[in-house]
């Protein structure tokens, strides 16, 4: 108290004063060297690569991709396998699988978990100079949430080698976060001061966003907007005493589709089964269908 007013004294050093330049908050600059290292780590770990889209997700992912085209014998290339979560999924509905991965232990994890497997054709780490495939040897392309960690030096080289590898009228299927909100993900090092987003994403995708990116490409889109994958997924049959109304009304509007389709049949995505399953107010996934032109 001085004069009769308060003051308040700084107790601080003049060095505690001082905002350190590690203090400062600032985004992680992610590279490939940075994802590769990231990625490896979490392979190694069952609690974090457990929780992956593909392992949580794969059966519902295999039976959207089914409704694009009969699977047995198709050639397939499975783009970001990570663990390979997805493929024991293709090799049930008579897929043959290939891998691409930026990850070097996670290439040899799934190339010795799936060897015996008369429907593998293995793995490959991605290089410098892209994928080692030929041109046009695979029906489907799948990138399942990858356009989201990719960086913008390396978008443009993934989509180009997508769509080099695949046969002409050959399908492109990418699945991403729909319209993602990338600060509820954000995690703070509380070491360096470095936020990053918890699962590597560095970008979050409208439809428009995805359609157009692709078609810059080269690919047809075909399909494009946001879905629930888990609606595609066949589900223990219940009677229908056990179902909510929502789901009576949802398995009629299949059933009648289905009846539709037998009659007057339409290719993807315009068969009214398949759209049957669009109508949902939750839609977490953005999937987009691409097509190489002839």
């Amino acid at each position: 108290m001085v004069n009769g007013i308060l003051v308040r004294v700084d107790l601080r050093t003049e060095e505690q004063r001082i905002l350190r330049k590690e203090d400062v908050i600032h985004n992680f600059e992610w590279n490939p060297n940075s994802i590769s290292r990231f990625w490896d780590a979490v392979a190694a770990q069952p609690t974090l690569y457990n929780k992956s889209f593909s392992a949580l997700a794969g059966a519902d992912i295999a039976s959207f991709v089914s409704i694009i085209r009969p699977l047995k014998e198709a050639s397939m290339l499975d783009y970001g396998c990570g663990r390979g979560f997805l493929i024991p999924h293709l090799f049930a509905l008579g897929a043959r699988v290939s891998a691409a991965e930026h990850s070097p232990s996670s290439v040899d994890i799934v190339n010795e978990m799936f060897k015996g497997s008369p429907l593998w054709d293995g793995a490959k780490l991605v290089g410098s100079h892209g994928l080692s495939w030929d041109t046009g040897v695979f029906d489907m392309t799948l990138a399942i949430e990858v356009v989201e960690h990719v960086t913008e030096a390396d978008l443009s080289p993934m989509l180009n080698e997508m769509l080099r590898v695949l046969k002409p009228e050959g399908f492109g299927i990418f699945t991403t976060p729909h319209q993602e909100n990338l600060s509820d993900e954000l995690v703070h090092c509380p070491n360096c001061s470095v936020e990053y987003h918890r699962w590597q994403h560095l970008r979050s995708w409208s439809p428009q966003e995805l359609r157009d990116t692709l078609t810059e490409h080269g690919f047809d889109v075909v399909f494009c907007r946001g879905i629930d994958l888990a609606s595609f997924h066949e589900q223990p049959k219940r009677s229908w005493q056990e179902l909510s109304i929502k789901e009576i009304k949802l398995k009629l509007r299949q059933r009648r589709g289905r009846i539709l389709d037998r009659l007057d049949q339409r290719p993807f995505p315009h068969s009214r089964a398949f759209n049957a399953f669009l109508n949902q107010h939750d839609t977490p996934h953005l999937v987009a269908v691409a097509r190489k032109p002839c």
